[in-house]
Order: structure tokens, then C-alpha cells, then sequence
């Protein structure tokens, strides 16, 4: 099981693959790196400590389903986009 809070993913992923981070609940904020073109079916979900997602300009085409289902806690959830 993953034990991560913060993730910066590295410039050169381009697709965040199925389930990549599914069930990681102690992750809070991930930076997703501006290549990245889709974001898989359950990618995120499960991650329910997560709280900010940064999308730094991103070219992101696709986001699957349930990408982020029982992800994203409260209503003090946001996506940051940095230009």
C-alpha cells in the first residue's frame, strides 16, 4: 500500500495509468506535471485524504471514470491550475 502525502509526479510522465494511485488514503496533494494528456479510470480513487490536485498548465485531454471517486476530501477541495 502506498504511504505518500505529497507527490510531485516527474516531468516525463505523459498518462497517469489505471489505478495508479487507487486507495493511497494518506495522500493530500499531488502536482500532476504539464505533459500529462490523461488520467485513467480510477487513477485517484480512494484517496480520501486528498485535498488539492495542481494542474501547472496541463495538456490533459481525457480524465477517465471515476478518476477521482471517494477522492478529493470535504468541501474544502480544489484543483489549482499554475500557469
Amino acid at each position: 500500500m502506498l504511504r505518500f502525502t505529497n507527490l510531485v509526479l516527474p516531468n516525463r510522465i505523459k498518462k497517469i495509468e489505471l489505478r495508479s494511485f487507487s486507495e493511497c488514503s494518506s495522500l493530500q496533494a499531488i502536482v500532476i506535471p504539464p505533459f500529462v494528456k490523461v488520467i485513467d479510470n480510477y487513477a485517484f480513487s480512494g484517496c480520501s485524504q486528498l485535498m488539492n490536485v495542481e494542474l501547472p498548465d496541463v495538456l490533459l485531454k481525457e480524465i477517465g471514470n471515476c478518476a477521482f471517486i471517494i477522492a478529493l476530501k470535504n468541501d474544502k477541495n480544489h484543483f489549482i491550475r499554475k500557469e
